[in-house]
């Protein structure tokens, strides 16, 4: 039973109401502040946290590896690709500026693309393409010599001799915890109020403010609603090509002398591991099950949980004995490209998501399109 004053805490009228409290929510509400800062925006997350991949993501600020990019011409044409590489890479660099590395915890120890030594035939095609992608990245994005082969021994990173390595030295990592914590700080510097625990069930337009209805029992009213939801979608009309993608991870005890530094892609990007605080973070697998993994479920692979097991013990810490200490899933949104969707999808009613595994680096650029869209419609 609610209270007088719990029951009409949340029935205000808002310029903007935006589903979902993960990153690209944070900055598309900052960002229609700092536009306009007469506007009301108020952010409404249904759990106790953000719950999709902000924090359950591995902390990578990176833009692209070789084999990724290969890949990802099969499904659209170079300047597509690039596009998404540019805007990656530069959304990496306003939210550093924005946020700040310190706030971030970023590391600059660069991004390295690994391959096994059953991968050679994989590496030596990919050591072929350098010029070409070195070419391309620097014409878009003006930075030089984005990829190299590792010169240096393997194992001075802990991997065996006969792997190989190629280093993007642009890349980096955060520490998703304070990146939330930082944009937490932003939002209020701005008086944006986040409500938790505000499932949003049913949304019903009239003429002049759209009737929001939550599982609490709570109402509010919004002119504009935008769904940054990513891969958890309500059923929405016009998102068609947005699937949610589920993501495997797991995490080793601590171990001591961990020689691992910077952030590491394995299999097309499909694979990504890194240091984490002297663990292990391993995360990936899911071309194992495509079909299983677009579901919005917490739950654990089995089966991709023991790949990522075998390829941490026989490739990437061979001969040291830990255990796994956590494991768990992240919910991403995938599509036939990786490019984010923007869009209104009826009358005072957008969405911006689907980034690909790239929320942390898309969502500055996606943010930006998404506040600029409302503003124009306002």
């Amino acid at each position: 039973m609610l209270s007088y004053w719990q029951k009409n805490f949340y029935i205000h009228s808002y310029d903007v109401a935006i589903i979902g409290a993960g990153i690209n929510g944070l900055l598309t509400a900052i960002r229609l502040k700092q536009q306009s800062p007469n506007l009301k925006v108020a952010i409404f997350e249904k759990g106790n946290m953000s719950d999709g991949a902000t924090i359950r993501n591995a902390g990578f600020a990176c833009f692209g590896s070789i084999s990724e990019l290969e890949d990802d011409l099969k499904f659209s044409n170079l300047n597509s690709v690039l596009q998404v590489l540019k805007n990656r890479y530069e959304g990496l660099n306003i939210l550093r500026k924005l946020v700040g590395d310190d706030a971030l915890k970023f590391e600059p120890n660069g991004g390295y693309e690994f391959f096994t030594v059953d991968e050679i035939h994989q590496f030596q095609y990919c050591s072929d393409r350098i010029d070409f992608w070195n070419k391309e990245v620097e014409q878009i994005c003006g930075i030089k010599n984005t990829f190299q082969v590792y010169s240096e021994a393997s194992s001075n990173l802990g991997f065996s001799d006969n792997s190989k390595l190629i280093l993007n030295t642009y890349e980096g990592s955060i520490h998703s915890n304070y990146l939330v914590y930082a944009l937490h700080s932003i939002v209020r510097n701005y008086d944006i109020p986040v409500f938790f625990g505000m499932e949003l069930i049913k949304y019903s337009p009239n003429s002049q403010f759209i009737d929001l209805q939550f599982s609490s029992e709570q109402q509010a009213k919004a002119k504009k609603l935008l769904f940054c939801t990513n891969g958890y979608l309500p059923q929405l009309m016009g998102l068609d090509d947005v699937v949610p993608a589920r993501g495997q991870v797991l995490v080793t005890q601590p171990i001591p002398g961990l020689k691992l530094k910077g952030v590491f892609h394995h299999q097309f990007g499909y694979n990504y591991f890194r240091n984490l605080d002297g663990r292990v973070l391993l995360g990936g697998g899911r071309f194992l099950d495509f079909e299983g993994e677009t579901i919005t479920e917490h739950k654990l692979n089995e089966k991709i949980q023991d790949y990522l097991e075998g390829l941490l013990y026989s490739a990437i810490i061979p001969n040291i004995n830990v255990k796994i200490e956590m494991r768990w899933s992240g919910i991403m949104a995938m599509g036939k490209t990786k490019a984010p969707i923007v869009k209104q999808l009826e009358e005072n009613v957008f969405y911006a998501g689907r980034m690909g595994g790239m929320g942390v680096a898309l969502s500055a650029h996606t943010s930006t399109e998404a506040a600029n869209l409302i503003a124009q419609s306002l």
